[in-house]
């Protein structure tokens, strides 16, 4: 009682935001549950699926290549969510600890990465794409008596790569504090569009293009069982 499902959710949602805007924008889905039917992917113009739930990297990356392969010259969004990286870590085989096949995982998505920077370098389009690359949480091997991942607040859940290529702005390492909230500020910006008041986040392509000026919004975080934190800049 009291909560809200996400298929009930009156926000704004950014893919609507980008369709509004005259962006192509594509959803494929590995983790079936994150359809548009849940509400989670709400506002896609195209979902597209693996063939089976938790679906593989390969297959993700085979469709979503497929559909760059007849898309035009007009603006276009994807996004994948690539789910091998999980529990019980046997997607690279079962040979290892947890956490070595834990890695062995992260390489297959590594690997169908570079078939998609390999595409986008053949048909002439790395000149004008600009690709995102983060997870949405880390994962927990014994640290602090934890294991996998919604369990806690420790920095090895929270602390999740982010790594952004735009085209003509030079390699940097930012050292400012950023949350996945911004990429959808991030993202809008990049395409010239405008920011929503009621969004929580703030656009990080000043900081891309060497502007070091810190960001004033708080970061916020939650796991299960209602774990809640807020960052401030201050240390609080």
């Amino acid at each position: 009682k009291g909560s809200i499902m996400t298929h009930e959710d009156p926000s704004i949602q950014l893919p609507r935001l980008l369709s509004e805007g005259g962006v192509r924008t594509v959803h494929l889905i590995s983790l079936h549950g994150l359809a548009s039917k849940l509400g989670v992917g709400v506002g896609f113009d195209e979902e597209i699926r693996t063939r089976s739930d938790y679906g593989r990297a390969e297959d993700l990356m085979d469709r979503a290549l497929a559909r760059l392969e007849r898309h035009d010259d007009s603006p276009l969004f994807m996004y994948l969510h690539f789910v091998d990286s999980h529990a019980p870590y046997t997607r690279g085989g079962k040979r290892g600890a947890p956490y070595e096949r834990y890695l062995r995982e992260l390489a297959l998505v590594d690997r169908e990465l570079g078939r998609l920077r390999a595409l986008l370098a053949e048909r002439k389009l790395d000149d004008r794409t600009i690709l995102v690359v983060s997870a949405d949480h880390g994962e927990a091997f014994g640290e602090h008596g934890m294991k996998y991942h919604a369990v806690s607040l420790y920095e090895e859940l929270l602390r999740v790569p982010l790594f952004v290529k735009v085209p003509g702005l030079a390699r940097r390492v930012v050292d400012e504090p950023v949350t996945l909230v911004d990429l959808g500020p991030t993202i809008l910006d990049a395409y010239g569009l405008p920011t929503p008041a009621a969004f929580l986040g703030q656009s990080l392509v000043p900081l891309m293009r060497g502007d070091d000026k810190p960001l004033s919004r708080p970061i916020a975080a939650e796991a299960a069982r209602r774990i809640e934190a807020l960052y401030f800049r201050d240390g609080r």
